[in-house]
């Protein structure tokens, strides 16, 4: 199959601080104006079950995001570039992976909660706060915000996606007939993967993978890769609140080899990488892994155990908590750790 060309992403960013914590909201274990700020934030109240009670908010949360966007709106003249849906418009929501329905639509819904799989539904006017990965089918207008990994399986329209690590749409974001109101803003520390950007705003210090771009801004960063339908530009945007991604010092003695599918059958992620036409697949089952000199099978999930069924010492509390054809992510209760595929 054919790789994929990538955008590669160049940006100084820098931290904004915003209000102190209002009475009665969680106090971050950073500062609430950057993006780790958010992420403390939810993973608190992903914890907790205030977020369920009527009428709840999170100023903090709800400013940040208007600062990140309004920081874009004013930078491009794009003065009705807003958040699609507040926190006022929505109203809590369990959403069980088991009584969702398939290729069903949730609209008006709040969602907060840990690792959320909402892969059978679309998403109508939603807010997603997540305290690890959260997939979901296709969204429109809605505001999805991750510690990990933000999926969406098949299309995109007008959100904003905002992911500690990762967002990936394995469809189109935004529409061929109205690019210039129906992009989705994408904003992550790490990494996006889209394959088809349509009046998308990206914001991706370490890359951008994608097949094609139309009307698309890219912040602070150029458009080098990919095929240039036409439209797109690259918008210096000072004073971000989005940090550069976390660096962790075991990560350099790990290796991602491949993936195992559910047939069993081995992976090479070399061959199936960032493949146009893409379509959604079954998650692998887990991971082929290199640490120091030895190789491991990791279970999604799991506890990383050794050929013995001993847990490894070393990455004791951590799990792969998600993995694509181009990257995992190793996690524990309160950092996410990136290591990319052998071969991407």
């Amino acid at each position: 199959m054919t790789t994929r060309p990538a955008i590669v992403v160049l940006c100084c960013l820098t931290a904004l601080a915003l209000p102190a914590v209002a009475a009665g909201q969680p106090a971050a274990g950073s500062a609430p104006g950057n993006m780790q700020g958010v992420l403390d934030r939810i993973r608190q109240h992903a914890a907790g079950d205030d977020w369920r009670k009527p009428g709840w908010r999170d100023d903090q949360i709800e400013k940040w995001l208007d600062d990140a966007v309004g920081r874009i709106a004013n930078a491009a003249n794009l003065p009705e570039l807003r958040l699609p849906v507040r926190l006022a418009d929505v109203k809590a929501a369990d959403l069980k992976p088991e009584d969702l329905p398939e290729n069903g639509t949730i609209s008006g819904a709040l969602v907060v909660g840990k690792n959320l799989d909402l892969g059978k539904v679309s998403l109508s006017n939603c807010i997603v706060l997540a305290d690890g990965n959260v997939e979901v089918r296709s969204a429109n207008n809605c505001v999805l915000v991750a510690r990990g990994a933000v999926l969406v399986q098949m299309f995109s329209q007008s959100n904003v996606l905002v992911s500690g690590v990762y967002v990936c749409v394995l469809g189109s974001d935004g529409t061929a007939r109205d690019t210039a109101s129906n992009g989705s803003v994408i904003l992550s520390r790490g990494w996006a993967d889209v394959r088809g950007a349509r009046g998308s705003i990206i914001l991706a210090p370490e890359g951008t993978a994608l097949e094609s771009a139309r009307d698309a801004l890219f912040i602070n960063a150029a458009l080098v890769g990919g095929i240039d339908r036409g439209g797109n530009r690259a918008l210096r945007v000072r004073g971000m609140p989005v940090e550069e991604l976390p660096q962790s010092p075991f990560a350099k003695s790990l290796r991602v080899l491949g993936l195992v599918r559910p047939d069993a059958t081995p992976v090479d992620p070399r061959q199936s990488a960032m493949s146009p036409f893409r379509t959604p697949v079954k998650p692998p089952l887990g991971i082929v892994l290199s640490y120091g000199d030895r190789r491991y099978f990791a279970e999604l999930g799991q506890p990383i155990l050794d050929q013995d069924g001993k847990p490894v010492e070393d990455l004791r509390g951590w799990r792969v908590a998600f993995s694509d054809d181009a990257l995992a992510i190793f996690s524990n209760d309160t950092a996410d750790v990136p290591v990319r595929l052998e071969g991407r």
